[in-house]
C-alpha cells in the first residue's frame, strides 16, 4: 500500500502526543529523516539513481557538481571525446597519477570531493561530461490555496499564484479538497505555475481552497513507515526529553526501531547498490591522444 504524507504525520501525530509540534514542525522531522536515510553510507536508493550533464572548464580542472548531487558518482561518459572517463577512488588517488592537476590535454580522468568535480587534463575547450549518480531526494510539501485549477484537455494543475515551486518531476501527488480530483498523479513536466501530470484531470476552477501534498520520495513503500516515523520520532522525543535524568527511554526506542528498519532496508535492496565503477585503461586511452 503506498504511504502518503498524510499516513506519516498522523503515525507521528499519534507516537508522540504533544499538541506543541503541529504538521509543519514534524514534516520538517520527516524530511531531515528521509534525507539521513538516503545519505546512509551503506544505502543506495534506486529510485535516486539519476544522470546530468556537466560541462568543464578551460582555465580551472574542476567544476561544480549538480546543486542535487548527494553521493557515489558511479559512471562518467566523455560525450564531446566519445569515452568512459575514469573515477579515481580519491582526489589523492589522481594527485599520485599526476602530481599536479595543471596539465592540458582533454578529460580522461577525475575524481570527486565533496560537490566538486576534479578532473585531469584541462582541455582547451569545454568538454560535456554526462555523470551518473544518486541525488538528494525530494523534501515533501504541502501547498494549499484557492488559485489552483486544473485543466483536462492538457492534462495539467495550475496555479495562477505560481506557488508549485516545491514540486517535482517524478513526484507523486495527493490532491484533495476538490469536486472531482481528490486523487493521486505523477508528475511528468513542473514549474512554479504548472504541473502537467501522467494521469486524466478532470476540468476544475479555481476559488476554493485545494490541497497538494507530496510523497516521499525514493524509499519503498513498505518501509517507509518504520524509516521515517521512528527516526522523526526519535529526534522529536529527543527535544521533549532533554534534560530527563536517566534513560531517554521514548527516544531510545525509536532509535532502534529506526536502526532495524536501516538493516532491513540494507537488506531488501543489498548494501552494494551501484558503487563507482572506474576504468584501469586510462594510460592505453593516453597512448592514442
Amino acid at each position: 500500500m503506498a504511504v502518503t504524507q498524510t499516513n506519516l504525520v498522523t503515525d507521528v501525530t499519534r507516537i508522540i502526543q504533544d499538541s506543541s509540534y503541529d504538521s509543519t514542525e514534524q514534516l520538517t522531522f520527516l524530511n531531515q529523516a528521509m534525507q539521513e536515510v538516503a545519505g546512509h553510507p551503506l544505502v543506495l536508493l534506486p529510485g535516486l539513481e539519476t544522470e546530468a550533464e556537466v560541462t568543464t572548464d578551460t582555465t580551472y580542472p574542476y567544476t561544480s557538481l549538480p546543486s542535487n548531487y548527494q553521493k557515489n558518482l558511479f559512471y562518467v561518459y566523455n560525450a564531446t571525446k566519445y569515452w568512459e572517463v575514469a573515477i579515481r577512488a580519491s582526489l589523492g588517488d589522481m594527485l599520485r597519477r599526476y602530481h599536479k592537476l595543471d596539465q592540458s590535454g582533454t578529460i580522461t580522468s577525475l575524481a570527486v570531493r565533496g560537490n566538486v568535480l576534479h578532473y585531469q587534463r584541462i582541455p582547451s575547450s569545454e568538454e560535456t561530461l554526462e555523470i551518473h549518480y544518486y541525488r538528494k531526494p525530494y523534501d515533501m510539501a504541502t501547498y494549499t490555496a484557492d488559485t489552483i485549477s486544473f485543466d483536462a484537455d492538457a492534462g495539467t494543475i495550475a496555479d495562477s499564484a505560481s506557488g508549485l515551486g516545491d514540486f517535482n518531476v517524478g513526484q507523486i501527488i495527493d490532491v484533495t479538497g476538490t469536486s472531482d480530483n481528490n486523487t493521486s498523479f505523477t508528475i511528468t513536466a513542473a514549474t512554479s505555475a504548472l504541473l502537467t501530470v501522467s494521469e486524466d484531470v478532470t476540468d476544475e476552477a479555481a476559488g476554493s481552497d485545494f490541497t497538494i501534498k507530496s510523497r516521499p520520495d525514493g524509499i519503498p513503500d513498505h518501509l517507509c513507515r518504520p524509516l521515517l516515523v521512528n527516526h522523526a520520532c526519535s529526534a522529536i522525543f529527543a527535544e521533549i526529553e532533554e534534560g530527563v535524568e536517566g534513560n531517554k527511554t521514548n527516544t531510545i526506542y525509536h532509535d532502534q526501531k529506526f536502526q532495524q528498519a536501516i538493516a532491513a532496508l540494507i537488506a531488501f535492496i543489498g548494501p552494494e547498490g551501484r558503487a563507482p565503477q572506474g576504468i584501469n585503461d586510462e594510460l592505453n586511452l593516453e597512448a592514442f591522444l
